[in-house]
């Protein structure tokens, strides 16, 4: 096959744009529910404690747990014990 002949990938969508180049954001009811959701998927910058359908005693005996297993001495340790639990 020469250059002529090869097939060429399908052209990628890309997102609607504004003036300035940027992405809109979604426009359908189902694509905002999905992006409303985008920051509780990452514990670092999540709101919530417990998402949806998790046990709030199964996630306090993981954090009784990890508590005693560090057994933190100070207030660093202790707010790096609570920056852990938070990503868990």
């Amino acid at each position: 096959m020469n250059d002529e002949q090869t097939a060429q990938p399908e052209e990628a969508q890309t997102p609607p744009t504004n003036a300035d180049g940027k992405a809109t954001g979604p426009r359908t009811g189902l694509g905002k529910r999905r992006a409303s959701q985008n920051s509780l998927r990452s514990g670092n910058f999540s709101r919530a404690t417990l998402l949806k359908g998790e046990s709030c005693s199964e996630h306090q005996s993981l954090n009784d747990g990890l508590w005693n297993a560090l057994q933190p001495g100070n207030e660093l340790e202790e707010f790096l014990v609570d920056k852990l639990m938070s990503i868990i």
